[in-house]
């Protein structure tokens, strides 16, 4: 179906690796900005006041839920293909396609019922 130009004896045979000491510096430099913005969300929430924690507490809660979404929106389009056992892409596309069609059809699409 495809040619991807590489075969298994292209590969090592340990597997590839990644070397971390290329990337030493960019971690460094998240960890020091994830420290000092978590020290700083810290800060705000034990130590701001009324309005201000509860607008932060309200923003963590609104963050956490739409990457939470995300993440289990994505599992779900995992675990379809897995359950249809797709070994090629238009099998799968046909399965979500069906099942967005289903959804679209079946959902409440702001619709009061009268006409």
């Amino acid at each position: 179906m495809s040619d991807h130009g590489a075969t298994l004896t292209d590969l090592p045979l340990d597997g590839e690796r990644v070397e971390v000491s290329k990337f030493s510096k960019v971690i460094k430099v998240a960890g020091l900005i994830g420290a000092v913005t978590l020290a700083a969300s810290l800060g705000i929430l034990f130590l701001g006041g009324g309005e201000l924690r509860q607008s932060f507490s309200y923003s963590w809660l609104f963050a956490c839920y739409y990457f939470f979404t995300i993440a289990v929106g994505g599992l779900f389009w995992v675990l379809l293909h897995h359950v249809s056992n797709c070994r090629e892409k238009s099998h799968g596309a046909f399965v979500q396609y069906v099942t967005i069609f289903f959804y679209l059809l079946y959902s409440d699409s702001g619709n009061t019922g009268t006409p």
